[in-house]
């Protein structure tokens, strides 16, 4: 009886170190969620028509950006184990950042920089889990407003014309419908749900199978029925057929293409960047711009007027997802990413980001997780045409960067086999745990002491 006993308190043990914490939040955790999904939610829906009725303007994303930055610095006061390394790489960064933000005046990159130090720790399939399951409910909630007539759908049409320079501003529309979906715009909408389903993919991992493929392959061809947005709608569909087989084979987990797969954005960028330099006013070149609505001229003639400098500088844009359009100025704007963000933040910080993507797909490759560097991948194509790579409430997954990325499962039971952890508390525990004891506070002071001690 008393064996049975002790054997039971083991198990009891070992249920709360394996299952108890893998369920429950850590404070820190709580506490950086808190600031990130507040700033994610208000972000979020000043990309839709709730613009019309709730307070979303600068006072709001004031609020989240404070309710963020105090939050993270609060998780490091708590929990960070400060290093002279640590603190010589978080100046460095603040210091680059706060000179773009002096060159340019953009705010959005030091909001992001908050949001990577504060996911130091947490682990990415939570982050990931967070903000996929609350964009999905708001893209829902959206719809479902949009549909029943609460809030405003927004009808575009496409545009087209000889000449859409950023020099004469002129447009000419075609009778292609393009509906927003209670978005501000038809490519916010396609882009929202772009990245989003990037997420659910990364949570299925293996599980994705035929029916969410399916799901997938029908999603896309929707939006490009009903929204026209076709970059996003192609790479939807193509996800869909990517990650059917990266779950049901092991061909992405081949050496080549493990080496291959973290060059895809670096590649990309400079490709882009020099195709755009390189446009003229020539007939092959429209042709070209004219598949990509014009992107590439308005680009080319943004840097002409703006111009590339090392910390970025202020970027005029206007396009028709602006509530209040200026006929007076026309639109204006750089869909490119890779390009936006050279002209907006400067070639170093766009530089340091690439280079980041980079170094998280490599990082995932050697871990045994090919579907992140195939999600960044998904990501490097669509900056080649959009401009939400950098936009946090869009894109979760440069915050990897500092995330804690779990291995694979044989990876992770490895580690457990050998872990000293595991083996000191089994032999810690000699009799059954109470019942009635409330396990959450011990387990969380538990994780709080080894996080603190950096362990």
């Amino acid at each position: 009886m008393r064996s049975g006993m002790k054997e039971a308190g083991v198990k009891t043990a070992s249920y709360l170190d394996n299952k108890q914490k893998a369920i429950l939040f850590t404070p820190s955790e709580m506490i950086f969620f808190i600031g990130a999904g507040f700033y994610y939610i208000s972000l979020f829906l000043t990309t839709t028509m709730f613009i019309e009725f709730l307070p979303l303007g600068d006072s709001s994303r004031m609020m989240a950006r404070a309710l963020l930055y105090s939050t993270v610095i609060v998780k490091i006061i708590m929990v960070e184990k400060f290093t002279l390394k640590r603190l010589l790489l978080y100046g460095a960064m603040m210091l680059l950042l706060i000179v773009c933000y002096l060159a340019s005046g953009y705010t959005y990159s030091i909001d992001l920089f908050f949001l990577i130090i504060g996911a130091r720790g947490i682990r990415s399939d939570r982050i990931i889990k967070a903000f996929t399951y609350i964009g999905l409910f708001l893209i829902a909630f959206t719809i479902l407003f949009t549909a029943t007539g609460v809030i405003t759908n927004r009808i575009f049409l496409r545009a087209t014309g000889d000449d859409i320079s950023g020099v004469s501003h002129s447009i000419i529309f075609d009778g292609t419908t393009r509906n927003a979906m209670g978005f501000i715009y038809p490519t916010d909408f396609g882009a929202r749900v772009f990245y989003t389903y990037l997420g659910v993919a990364y949570l299925l991992d293996k599980k994705f199978n035929w029916i969410h493929s399916l799901i997938y392959i029908l999603t896309g061809w929707a939006i490009l029925y009903f929204c026209d947005v076709r970059v996003d709608s192609i790479l939807i569909i193509l996800a869909g057929i990517v990650f059917f087989v990266n779950a049901k084979t092991k061909f992405f987990e081949a050496k080549w293409c493990g080496k291959l797969l973290p060059l895809v954005m670096p590649v990309l960028y400079v490709f882009v960047y020099f195709f755009v330099m390189s446009y003229k006013r020539t007939p092959f070149w429209y042709r070209i711009d004219s598949i990509l609505t014009h992107r590439i001229a308005m680009a080319y003639y943004n840097v002409l007027i703006f111009g590339i400098k090392p910390f970025g500088t202020y970027l005029f844009q206007q396009g028709h997802g602006v509530i209040n359009f200026n006929n007076t100025v026309g639109y204006n704007f750089v869909d490119i990413g890779y390009m936006q963000s050279l002209i907006m933040y400067g070639p170093i910080l766009t530089t340091i980001a690439v280079g980041t993507f980079a170094y998280i797909a490599m990082r995932a490759v050697k871990r045994g997780q090919p579907k992140i560097a195939l999600i960044i991948a998904f990501i490097a194509a669509t900056t080649c045409i959009d401009h939400h790579f950098l936009e946090s409430w869009y894109d979760p997954f440069i915050l990897f960067a500092f995330a804690n990325l779990p291995g694979t499962y044989a990876a992770v039971q490895k580690q457990k086999a050998v872990s000293s952890d595991d083996e000191k508390l089994k032999s810690a525990v000699s009799k059954p745990i109470p019942q009635k004891l409330s396990h959450r506070m011990d387990v969380w002071g538990s994780v709080f002491r080894r996080r603190r001690e950096g362990q």
